[in-house]
């Protein structure tokens, strides 16, 4: 199976309590062996979540890359 990239936005820091900001030290592996999705930094093209399913809710998330720092939007899918 191909996977398809996305390439996330870049924003500011949230303000504290406005978004789930989730600081990781490497890549998130989904817990599913079903994704072709793979989501990269907006500023370094660090992969953040590595083979996301079509079945996965996110809200409101925010990503911390370990790379270079940036702040990367989740798109609501």
């Amino acid at each position: 199976m191909s996977h398809i990239k996305i390439v996330l936005k870049i924003i500011s820091e949230p303000s504290t309590g406005t978004r789930t900001v989730l600081e990781i030290k490497r890549t998130f592996h989904t817990f599913s062996e079903k994704g072709g999705t793979d989501m990269v930094c907006g500023n370094c093209g660090q992969i953040l979540i590595d083979s996301i399913g079509s079945d996965v809710v996110i809200k409101n998330v925010v990503i911390k890359c370990p790379n270079c720092g940036q702040f990367n939007e989740i798109p609501r899918i």
